[in-house]
């Protein structure tokens, strides 16, 4: 029992540590790139709503102004929006990772296990998709987002296996996890997935048929509630995003394709090799390395290989070939950039990850049925998760030592005001200096802007007058908040122009009202005298989101108790049946 305590629990976990020991070892310092980035959005979070005492629909520091639903990484309505609140930004985000290696992990071995993979093998290579170079690039660049890819392999395991309504209740759960933690990628992965798998015949679709006709009622219920969570995402993504082209069709050689699989030293310093992508090697870098391809092609000589794995070899080839866009305008990636939300926001070569799902499935039935010596069983898997770690840590300390800071992140955001915008302040200085704004800063979403900065000629200050004899002074300006007073001595109305975005979300006070124009910058009109302009952002939208989120949870909550509490009594009639 203790033996299989150490194989099965402790070394797992400390095999899953190991794959972020640079983030330990490293523990005082934090990486540059997309982690500023998602640092400070938890930063932005947390504040807005501890600090303001708000809820976050508006981030008014960036880019004229930024509606925070509409990101579609955001993660609001996410469980991880609790360790946003309790922990600091990056110690929050760093630990979202590592629960969902741990996860993923067992998602991965439940997975093997249906392909009657032993426990110990699929522990194992369980861990190798974990411990992947892939996840190690991507989180190396702060890639925070993908986090919900480690679970991949849960959506293929439930959909090979959805032989009853139980199934199906997890299935649309987990999809609804990948939409609200903003996992934009995961969730369409998870609907290609589905096709594929439903045109190879791997999902048991009559089965699953027969039992929606036995369970109809739960599997009404179970849709209605998967629509009312996701719509805390679609409805505000659908509403305003604008994703801008991201990369253009790229075709990878066999040399890059070799690179990236086999080169276990490559890192993202690596640009001169993929320069003319316009991205780094985080993006193409999946290495699999050339002992467990040997293993795979050692026994493929075996005709009961071939039988065994076709559809997953055929499935593993078509997202190598997706990742890499061999082909050009023939590749599948082609066609699929055509879909509307999915061609300007798609990068191809993150199907790589879907590759690693399908190799690890077709390694690790191979290393069950053909290596039968305990000894050798244990040192190829040991050689294995060590090549797997190294790789992963040698990318992750060579960019710690170089593009890593000190930066230390406030409790919170406190700033009340924005006296002026400056052209680009990077994250997540912008959320320290004290009364200033950013016209441009790194955002998921491309907003088109009339907000000016200080250096611009036609910049006026933060709000400015279209008529003279107006005084005005700005005495908040804060998340989905602003509070000026003005004095216009003139008959008639003014128009007071607000250096930030328009947006139909901003609602004023009585008698002001915003004026509507084809321009983007806030507008309000305002009449002689003095008075108090109170601008609120309230998107109209909210309250619905809020009540079907709410809804569909508690709908899913109940589901789940009836699931448990009807399995709960079943397997107590049986105990005490058998004690009888």
């Amino acid at each position: 029992m203790r033996k299989k305590t150490i194989v099965y629990y402790i070394l797992p976990s400390l095999i899953i540590f190991a794959g972020y020991f640079s983030y330990f070892f490293y523990y005082d310092r934090v990486l540059n790139f997309d982690w500023g980035f998602f640092n400070s959005f938890s930063l932005l979070l947390k504040s807005i709503i501890l600090e303001y005492h708000r809820f976050p629909v508006h981030d008014p520091w960036v880019c004229g102004g930024v509606d925070i639903l509409s990101r579609p990484q955001n993660w609001v309505f996410s469980p991880f929006i609790i360790s946003t609140l309790l922990l600091p930004p990056y110690v929050a985000n760093l630990f979202s990772l590592i629960l969902l290696s741990f996860i993923g992990t067992w998602a991965m071995y439940k997975l093997l296990r249906h392909y009657k993979v032993s426990t110990t093998v699929s522990i194992y290579c369980a861990l190798l998709f974990v411990n992947s170079g892939w996840f190690g690039l991507h989180i190396i660049v702060g890639h925070v987002a993908f986090r919900s890819l480690f679970l991949l392999p849960i959506i293929v395991y439930l959909l090979l296996t959805l032989t009853n309504i139980k199934k199906f209740v997890f299935l649309t759960l987990t999809m609804c996890f990948f939409l609200v933690d903003g996992g934009i990628y995961t969730f369409m992965y998870s609907l290609i997935l589905i096709l594929l798998l439903l045109i190879f015949n791997m999902v048991p679709v009559k089965t699953f048929i027969s039992e929606i006709t036995k369970n109809w009622i739960i599997f009404l219920l179970t849709t209605i509630a998967f629509l009312l969570v996701s719509s805390a995402k679609i409805i505000p993504v659908l509403s305003r995003t604008l994703v801008p082209s991201r990369l253009p069709q790229y075709h990878m050689s066999l040399k890059e394709i070799a690179l990236s699989l086999f080169d276990p030293w490559l890192t993202n310093f690596d640009l001169a090799k993929w320069d003319e992508y316009m991205l780094p090697f985080h993006e193409f870098g999946s290495y699999i390395g050339i002992l467990s391809l040997f293993i795979i092609c050692w026994y493929s000589r075996k005709k009961v290989f071939w039988r065994n794995n076709l559809k997953e070899i055929l499935l593993l080839l078509i997202f190598l070939w997706l990742a890499t866009g061999f082909g050009g305008d023939i590749n599948p990636g082609t066609l699929l950039k055509k879909i509307p939300m999915i061609k300007n926001a798609h990068v191809e070569s993150r199907y790589f990850i879907i590759f690693m799902i399908f190799y690890i499935i077709v390694l690790a039935r191979v290393i069950d049925r053909n290596i039968t010596s305990k000894l050798l069983l244990i040192v190829i898997l040991g050689l294995l998760t060590l090549e797997f770690i190294y790789v992963r840590n040698y990318s992750s300390f060579e960019v710690f030592k170089v593009h890593s800071e000190q930066a230390q992140y406030p409790t919170y955001i406190t700033k009340r005001n924005i006296t002026q915008t400056l052209e680009e302040v990077p994250k997540p200085e912008v959320y320290f200096q004290e009364d200033i704004a950013s016209k441009l800063c790194y955002e998921s979403i491309f907003i088109p802007t009339e907000v000016k900065h200080i250096e611009e000629e036609r910049y006026r200050g933060e709000v400015y007058s279209t008529k003279r004899d107006t005084n005005i002074e700005i005495l908040e300006f804060s998340p989905g908040f602003i509070h000026a007073e003005y004095e216009y001595n003139r008959l008639g109305t003014t128009e007071l122009r607000f250096n930030t975005n328009s947006h139909y979300s901003w609602v004023v006070n009585e008698p002001h009202e915003i004026i509507e124009n084809n321009r983007n910058l806030l507008r309000v009109s305002v009449y002689k005298g003095e008075g108090v302009v109170k601008l609120h952002y309230k998107p109209p939208y909210l309250k619905y989101v809020i009540i079907f989120y709410t809804l569909g949870v508690t709908i899913y909550l109940i589901i789940l108790g009836r699931m448990f509490f009807k399995n709960g009594l079943k397997s107590k009639f049986k105990n005490s049946k058998t004690a009888k």
